[in-house]
C-alpha cells in the first residue's frame, strides 16, 4: 500500500479518551498511556526518574489467564518532540511518531516514539497511572501507524478493524461488567477480582465453545451482552 493510505485523524477526540473515571475501569489495551512509570534503565543514583509510556502490544500479547497482565509489557516511550505534527501532516512524514494531542493536558508537543521501546513490569502499570487511552478507531489507526513505522507498508484500516473488532467489543463488555459490579471501591485488587470473574464467565463452555466465541459471530455481541447483563444482575442481587 502507498504512504497516502496512512490515515490522518480529524482531531484528538477521534483517537484519544482521557476521562479519568472511565480510564480507571477500562481493561488494559494497546495505546494506553501511563505517566510516572519508574524508568527501568535509570542509573543507580537516579531511582526517582520516571517515564511516560504507551502499551504497544496487542491485548492477546499483554494479557494472560483471567485478563491479567503478563509479567513484562512491551511499551514505547512518550516524550516531547521539537516540532508539532498536525493531523493533516500525518501521512507525509514523521512516521516514527504517534503524536499525543495537547488537548489531553499531558504536555506540549508530546508523541509516542514508535521505535523507542522499553519493557515495563506489570506492577508499574497501575490503573492510577493511566492518563489516556485510545478510542476503538484510535486503536486501529495506532496499529496502522505502528506497523508502517517498522515495515513502511500501510495496510487499509479496515484490515486492522476486522482483525481486532471482537477484542474491542470484549473490552467494552468488560468495562461495563466492572463498573456495574465493583461499586465505589477502586482498589486494584478489588477491580482485578471482578476482571477475573468476567473472564471466567466468558471462558465457560456452552454448547461446545466458550461464551467469548460469540464475539466473532455476526450479531453475537448483542446476544452475549444480554447474557452478561443477566449474570451481572444475578451477582448484584446475590451480594
Amino acid at each position: 500500500m502507498r504512504v497516502e493510505d496512512l490515515v490522518s485523524p480529524r482531531n484528538t477526540a477521534e483517537i484519544f479518551e482521557h476521562d479519568l473515571h472511565a480510564l480507571f475501569l477500562k481493561p488494559y489495551m494497546t495505546g494506553d498511556v501511563f505517566a510516572g512509570v519508574p524508568d527501568p534503565d535509570a542509573p543507580e543514583d537516579d531511582h526517582d526518574r520516571t517515564l511516560t509510556v504507551t502499551i504497544v502490544g496487542h491485548p492477546c500479547a499483554i494479557r494472560g489467564h483471567g485478563g491479567q497482565l503478563k509479567t513484562r509489557i512491551p511499551c514505547c516511550i512518550v516524550n516531547q518532540v521539537t516540532t508539532a505534527v498536525p493531523y493533516d501532516e500525518w501521512p507525509d512524514g514523521n512516521f516514527d511518531l504517534f503524536p499525543v494531542g495537547d488537548e489531553l493536558g499531558l504536555g506540549e508537543r508530546l508523541a509516542v516514539r514508535l521505535l523507542e521501546f522499553t519493557s515495563v513490569h506489570r506492577r508499574e502499570l497501575q490503573r492510577s497511572r493511566r492518563v489516556a487511552a485510545l478510542t476503538p478507531r484510535g486503536v486501529y489507526i495506532f496499529y496502522q501507524r505502528f506497523s508502517h513505522s517498522l515495515t513502511r507498508v500501510a495496510f487499509p484500516l479496515a484490515a486492522y478493524e476486522a482483525g481486532t473488532r471482537h477484542i474491542v467489543e470484549e473490552a467494552e463488555l468488560e468495562s461495563e461488567w466492572v463498573e456495574q459490579l465493583a461499586g465505589n471501591d477502586r482498589g486494584e485488587k478489588h477491580l482485578d477480582k471482578h476482571v477475573k470473574a468476567f473472564h471466567k464467565f466468558l471462558d465457560e463452555v456452552v454448547d461446545g465453545e466458550p461464551r467469548r466465541a460469540a464475539l466473532k459471530r455476526e450479531g453475537g455481541q448483542s446476544a452475549l451482552r444480554k447474557e452478561l447483563r443477566g449474570e451481572m444482575k444475578r451477582l448484584a442481587t446475590a451480594e
